[in-house]
């Protein structure tokens, strides 16, 4: 006899196609499957169509909540006899009131210092973006006893725990006519550098620098986490380099060169070696003298330049270059509502350009403006707010010679208050925009008292109120009609969830329709809804009683707002415009308590108030059946019903494929069983055929 493989035998034998009859018969068995995943998917819509309507509750109690508050209905229009001279717009706490100012003597101006000449020297151009250095002999005030040797750096550090002392800075700090060439800031705050103080006599605005070491120590605790910056200037800087191979060029990190060549080309005031042997530095390669040990610096640049033909600059060699760079301090200061004045010290490198150096102005925490017009040559630098705030003083003040020789800003002009006469006081303010009882002014002219003055008067922007409440009852209608859809919606139970296998013979047209009529009326007169419903009815339809509202407006109906008559709309409401305009004209105060009067009892509750708890409630009740897309199913009853539905999928899955196991098993006994017998048979037949 020939061996067969034994675990499954498709009608080899029989003939018979028991593949076929296998499906068919499981077909039958998964039945009771198919209903499990129909159930299944019902509660994942009931779900999802839970959560929708929970979004739109969630959108109407936002709305709700804004009808709590009293600046929904306090919104004032403010009116001028003059917009030419004063406007104003009033806030929700203005009250009903009228200014009359009478005169506006002057408006408040920006402190400004102009240059008194053109800056530029006669015969040349100022060139805004290329670097100053370049330019020193563009500008007439410029002399060399502006610029300085040094090298501008920055630092700053996060505070690992609180603390005065500090040290992250590089030593040897450049100190000019006893004052350390630095600024601190703290978290913003800026910080008096001082270098011959005790640390216990240091205020609170002060920071005490050690220009040998570069540590810092604060009159005052900085806190951990604290964002600690500093600029400053140290008397030389070091880079240095490792050589690769075939490399004879260099970048150092600063460029503007300090220091003059000699008669010989050598620039001394650099200073550079290669594993220790110093060498010659010339600015220019034609004076080179090919003696060895020479190197070329381009002093704009900072580009460092050897021979190719120096064996000493061989892969891995340490080279080391000290040096100082060109740069000038530009100082200015501001004064704060308290009369205190904010200074600000920039270090200007000599390749930063003019436009870099206005940059730097205008990003400066003390808000000046820096402008330049290249018509006329002249530099402005101005405040960006207006107003007096040094009453024994220039608004801005000047440090340093920069501004004033180079720049040539000249005497100050502006930085005065407006004064005005409002209800018969006189009085100023630093700015011709500020706040009043609620209202917000705009001087925009002068004006005397023989000229007529100007009256504002603070009404009731009941237009404003009213497309407020128009747009909220549209809102409140949108969730009614929601509501009603999903309790009145058909249910057609003969169109339950498609499986995969139904889908394949349909098109996706016919897909859509057909899920259109599943998920209809799964909500169908659902208990949270139709409670949900009845009780924002009760919340609307009740009086409110407070002694705030006049009896004549405590309740919707009597400020125009009315249930519609067609009983199919399910309770929606109906605004008479007329009625709520003259309601908000007649008494606006009892028609904002109508909406937000707060008691202990529910009919001496404002309406929104009601409302919103209602909303609140039912929500959380919608929430506690389909929960929010965040949390697991365990965490509210659809989920655990889907959970459950789940399990039972899984093990009905594995009952169907033991059945389906045992079919096969069953059609295989047969199969061999008529292969035996039609072996036999065969060999029966062969016996007989010998005979």
């Amino acid at each position: 006899m020939t061996s067969m493989n034994t675990s499954r035998i498709s009608g080899l034998a029989s003939g018979i196609d028991t593949e076929q009859i296998i499906r068919d018969l499981m077909k039958a068995e998964r039945i009771p499957m198919d209903k499990l995943f129909q159930k299944k998917t019902v509660l994942e819509w009931q779900r999802d169509q839970y959560r929708e309507m929970n979004t739109k509750l969630l959108a109407l109690r936002d709305a709700t909540f804004d009808m709590k508050l009293s600046s929904t209905f306090s919104s004032r229009n403010v009116s001028s006899s003059n917009s030419e001279f004063v406007s104003a717009t009033a806030n929700s706490t203005a009250s009903l009131s009228s200014f009359t100012i009478s005169s506006i003597e002057q408006l408040a101006t920006a402190a400004q210092r102009l240059s008194t000449t053109s800056i530029e020297k006669d015969g040349t151009t100022l060139e805004l973006d290329q670097s100053l250095w370049s330019q020193r002999n563009s500008l007439d005030g410029m002399t060399s006893g502006h610029w300085k040797a040094g090298s501008v750096e920055f630092a700053s550090q996060v505070t690992d725990e609180a603390g005065k002392t500090f040290s992250f800075l590089k030593g040897d700090i450049k100190v000019v006519d006893g004052v350390a060439e630095a600024t601190v800031e703290a978290n913003g705050k800026s910080y008096t550098v001082v270098t011959d103080k005790a640390a216990e006599d240091l205020t609170t605005n002060e920071v005490l620098l050690d220009a040998e070491t570069g540590e810092l120590t604060f009159g005052e605790t900085i806190e951990a986490s604290s964002q600690i910056s500093v600029n400053y200037v140290v008397n030389e800087r070091t880079d240095s380099f490792t050589a690769a191979e075939g490399s004879y060029e260099f970048q150092l990190t600063k460029k503007s060169i300090a220091g003059e060549a000699d008669a010989n080309g050598v620039l001394s005031s650099v200073t550079v070696t290669v594993d220790g042997q110093e060498y010659t530095v010339y600015t220019d390669p034609a004076d080179l003298t090919n003696s060895g040990n020479e190197v070329v610096l381009n002093q704009a640049t900072g580009e460092l330049t050897f021979l190719d033909s120096d064996e000493n600059v061989k892969k891995d060699a340490k080279i080391e270059v000290t040096y100082q760079q060109n740069y000038t301090s530009v100082g200015f200061g501001v004064h704060d509502e308290k009369g205190n004045e904010q200074k600000t010290t920039l270090f200007i490198q000599g390749s930063d350009s003019f436009t870099t150096m206005m940059n730097q102005m205008n990003r400066s925490d003390t808000g000046v403006q820096a402008f330049y017009d290249e018509f006329t040559g002249r530099f402005s630098l101005s405040r960006s707010v207006a107003g007096d705030y040094n009453k024994t003083g220039d608004e801005l003040s000047l440090y340093g010679g920069f501004l004033t020789d180079v720049l040539k800003l000249g005497v100050e002009t502006g930085g005065v208050n407006a004064k005005f006469t409002i209800n018969g006081i006189e009085t100023e303010r630093t700015s011709n925009q500020f706040l009043m009882n609620g209202v917000e002014f705009q001087l925009k002219g002068t004006f005397t008292e023989t000229d007529p003055a100007v009256r504002l008067t603070v009404s009731n922007n009941t237009e404003d109120v009213f497309t407020r409440i128009k747009e909220y009852v549209e809102k409140y209608n949108e969730v009614v009609d929601a509501l009603n859809g999903k309790l009145t919606e058909k249910r057609h139970r003969d169109f339950q969830p498609l499986t995969d296998e139904q889908k394949e013979g349909m098109s996706e047209r016919q897909i859509e329709l057909w899920e259109e009529k599943s998920q209809s009326g799964l909500l169908r007169s659902d208990p949270i809804f139709s409670g949900a419903l009845s009780a924002m009815r009760m919340d609307l339809y009740g009086k409110v009683s407070s002694m705030n509202i006049d009896s004549a407006y405590d309740h919707l109906s009597e400020i125009g707002i009315t249930t519609s008559a067609d009983y199919l709309s399910g309770g929606k409401l109906i605004i008479n415009e007329a009625e709520l305009k003259e309601a908000l004209q007649t008494d606006p105060e009892s028609v904002k308590e109508l909406f937000l009067a707060d008691g202990e009892t529910d009919s001496q509750r404002g309406i929104a108030q009601r409302l919103y708890d209602t909303l609140d409630g039912y929500m959380s009740r919608i929430t506690e059946k389909a929960g929010k897309s965040t949390q697991t199913n365990d965490q509210f009853s659809l989920g655990k019903q889907l959970d459950d539905m789940e399990d039972r999928m899984i093990r009905f899955e594995d009952r169907l494929q033991m059945v389906e196991n045992r079919y096969y098993r069953q059609f295989t006994a047969m199969e061999m069983a008529i292969q035996r017998a039609n072996q036999q048979s065969a060999y029966l037949m062969s016996q007989f055929s010998g005979a």
